[in-house]
């Protein structure tokens, strides 16, 4: 699974250079103005739920065919001259992410459903080229009570990073790229989170952490509480207000084996 996603982001990466900016700002336009926030109830044991201005917003584990991820990140730098990573890059930092994630429409690019919604949080990162086994980065960072939520003034090694996004193929459309090259589908993606501008009155906390051992596993059960403002943040330029999150819950797990 982690393949597909890295295909995803090196082919918005390698868009982003291309000089076909015009299509590409038109394709995110259209992405940004046609996404519509709803929610299938009941939910399933794990999930996202809240009100995005007013308006009731879900996704969850079971429903719609959404699924979980909670793994690892790695950030790596490389030169502008080569962007492309190698597999054994050195990562430069690491973090824990827990997203809820819809159906992947295209399993050779890795691209997710058109316009369905991916909600996650990172842990702060880890300035190390060393990556922790994944129980240590819950362990540091997670417990009940009030957590730091990253925004414009807050740096990723401090405050959690809490983003919706989601994603389009690039305008004309998925079908002309698949008959063109079926491996080479260019999309583009937006998102909005309080990381990219100024926070009031945000609440980001742990409502429940409880943590089980047993003799194979180490699983986690954690909830945590949103309210906040949020920006769009799919590149530096364009991080105008979207509006307010409030009464945010997500609820995950977290099974490890006790050798992860």
């Amino acid at each position: 699974m982690k393949k597909l996603f890295f295909n995803l982001f090196i082919t918005i990466s390698l868009l982003s250079c291309r000089e076909d900016l015009d299509l590409y700002e038109q394709s995110l336009k259209y992405c940004k103005e046609n996404i519509e926030f709803t929610c299938t109830e009941p939910h399933g044991e794990f999930f996202f739920k809240g009100k995005l201005n007013g308006k009731d917003f879900c996704v969850s584990k079971g429903v719609n065919d959404y699924w979980v991820l909670n793994d690892i990140g790695t950030e790596t730098v490389t030169l502008t001259s080569n962007p492309v990573l190698s597999p054994d890059v050195t990562p430069q930092s690491s973090y824990f992410n827990f997203g809820f994630y819809p159906p992947i429409m295209d399993n050779w690019n890795g691209i997710l459903e058109e316009f369905a919604p991916s909600v996650y949080i990172y842990t702060p990162s880890v300035l190390d080229t060393t990556v922790l086994k994944a129980s240590k980065y819950i362990d540091k960072f997670i417990q009940e009570g009030n957590l730091k939520l990253r925004d414009k003034n807050t740096d990723k090694y401090s405050g959690f990073h809490f983003v919706i996004s989601w994603g389009c193929v690039m305008l004309p459309g998925y079908e002309y790229y698949l008959e063109k090259d079926p491996t080479r589908i260019p999309v583009v993606g937006e998102g909005i989170t309080p990381s990219t501008g100024v926070q009031k009155n945000s609440v980001f906390r742990v409502t429940s952490f409880e943590k089980k051992v047993t003799p194979d596993f180490i699983i986690y059960d954690i909830t945590f509480e949103i309210s906040c403002d949020l920006y769009y943040g799919s590149d530096s330029t364009d991080n105008g207000y979207f509006g307010r999150l409030e009464d945010g819950v997500f609820k995950t797990q977290v099974i490890l084996s006790r050798t992860g």
